[in-house]
């Protein structure tokens, strides 16, 4: 941003981005408009902004969240110019049950990724439940935060915290929130640092609402308020490995480290595409990876063109087809 806008002070537009988590399926109403609204104010409370965007939440099997993609009984094409995927198994991860369904994903500049745009539910199937998944699935009744624990750390400091994307060791492209929860049981937090490679990157916002980790831990009074993400293009980055690094730090200075390896994949070495095109592309499967073959690709800076193949799996931290390979 300090390059489009140099009349300002670059420590303003350098620190410019803003960003939450947000599961569509939880807080709104599936497959119907609702209307989101953002508000800027300064720190005096002066107002600078505001926005209304109309938006239609869809869900795979009307699920708030899917733990199972499976695509063993399904089948690819590329329609109207959009990815459809027909014969998908998907699982809800609370009740375990299952249901077929076709789906369609299009592309979308603005998250360099794949976005569903519509899932019709055609069958239910059996449920994977069983007097094993409910006996560990009430252990929450009488041992709070069990599920929470399992994937969380509780530092010396007295800070939990965990980053839920980008999950360590995964492939990562496009544009997406790096997001995770924080919260300290003596203090409050204080900052949350985002750095690259070892290099600082930003501050991320921090702490929006998490029920979900009120509720694992009932005796925190911090943890409602311990949602963190920060919007990033991993374009920016080669691509190969780095490390994201997450610093925690308390009101009391102390300090939780968190460094996870990424592989990081660029739609044919770009920073940016601008154009998607599947006008000429066909797509298969190889087993529970979706290839699109003959996609017309463009740089947003160079305006360079290019034709690629492209390799998606779903990924369950995002709810989303993600690009783990690509191919010229």
């Amino acid at each position: 941003m300090s390059a489009v806008y140099p009349e300002f002070s670059p420590h303003n537009t350098r620190n410019s981005g803003w960003s939450t988590t947000l599961n569509w399926n939880i807080n709104f109403v599936l497959s119907y408009p609702d209307l989101v609204n953002v508000e800027i104010r300064g720190t005096r409370g002066e107002f600078f902004f505001a926005e209304t965007r109309t938006t239609m939440a869809i869900s795979a099997g009307q699920f708030e969240f899917v733990d199972q993609f499976l695509l063993s009984e399904a089948n690819v094409a590329i329609r109207d110019g959009q990815l459809a995927v027909a014969g998908v198994i998907v699982r809800d991860k609370v009740t375990q049950k299952r249901v077929k369904i076709n789906t369609r994903f299009r592309w979308s500049e603005s998250a360099q990724g794949f976005q569903m745009v519509a899932a019709v539910t055609t069958g239910s199937l059996a449920s994977q439940r069983s007097p094993v998944f409910d006996f560990f699935a009430s252990l929450s009744s009488w041992f709070p935060g069990a599920r929470a624990l399992v994937s969380s750390a509780f530092a010396a400091t007295g800070i939990r915290a965990v980053v839920e994307s980008p999950q360590s060791g995964e492939t990562v492209s496009g544009v997406t929130v790096m997001h995770g929860w924080a919260f300290s049981e003596d203090s409050t937090i204080a900052q949350v640092r985002q750095l690259i490679d070892g290099k600082p990157i930003s501050n991320v916002p921090c702490c929006s609402e998490r029920r979900d980790v009120a509720e694992a831990f009932p005796d925190s009074p911090n943890a409602l308020l311990s949602g963190w993400g920060v919007l990033f293009n991993y374009g920016l980055l080669g691509s190969g490995a780095h490390t994201v690094t997450i610093e925690i730090e308390d009101t009391e200075g102390s300090v939780t480290t968190k460094h996870h390896s990424i592989e990081v994949v660029r739609l044919g070495g770009f920073e940016f595409v601008d154009q998607f095109d599947l006008s000429i592309a066909t797509a298969r499967l190889d087993g529970e990876l979706i290839i699109i073959e003959g996609v017309k690709i463009r740089d947003k800076i160079s305006q360079q063109t290019k034709v690629i193949d492209v390799h998606l799996r779903w990924f369950e931290n995002s709810q989303s087809l993600g690009v783990v390979a690509t191919s010229e």
